[in-house]
C-alpha cells in the first residue's frame, strides 16, 4: 500500500502536469501577471532571509517534481525535456539557497534531495540505452 504522502505527491504531480498541458493548448487562462498587493503584504510580514528560504524551497521541489516525470514517460523527447528542465529549476534553488546565510544548511539539503532524483531519473533516461 502506498503511503498517504506518497499518493498526494503523485496525486499533485499529476494535477500539475494536466494544468501544464491545459494551458500550453490555451484552454486554460494563464494565471494573472503581478500580484503587487501579495508582494507588498508579503514584504512587510517577511525579513529577505524567509523569503529566500521559501523561493528556494520551492523551485527545489519543482527541480524534483520535474526529476520525478522523467520516469513517468517512455518518450524519449519528453523525459530529456524534463530532465532539463530539473537541471535549470536545481539551479535556480541553489541560487537562492545559497544567499540564505546560513552557512550552507539549507542548500545542503536542496543539494542532497535534488541529486536523489536527479540519479533516479538519469536511470531513467538512460535505460535501454547503454
Amino acid at each position: 500500500m502506498a503511503h498517504p504522502g506518497e499518493i498526494i505527491r503523485d496525486f499533485a504531480l499529476d494535477e500539475a502536469s494536466a494544468r501544464l498541458h491545459e494551458l500550453r493548448k490555451g484552454s486554460v487562462a494563464p494565471p494573472p501577471a503581478l500580484d503587487v498587493g501579495a508582494a507588498l503584504i508579503e514584504l512587510a510580514q517577511k525579513d529577505r532571509g524567509m523569503i529566500e528560504t521559501e523561493t528556494s524551497l520551492l523551485w527545489a521541489a519543482r527541480s524534483i517534481a520535474s526529476f520525478t516525470m522523467v520516469s513517468r514517460t517512455t518518450d524519449p523527447t519528453a523525459q530529456a525535456l524534463r530532465f532539463s528542465e530539473g537541471e535549470e529549476f536545481a539551479t535556480e534553488g541553489r541560487e537562492h539557497a545559497a544567499s540564505i546565510g546560513d552557512e550552507g544548511k539549507i542548500l545542503g539539503y536542496l543539494n542532497s534531495q535534488i541529486e536523489e532524483a536527479k540519479r533516479t531519473a538519469l536511470a531513467a533516461l538512460t535505460a535501454g540505452r547503454y
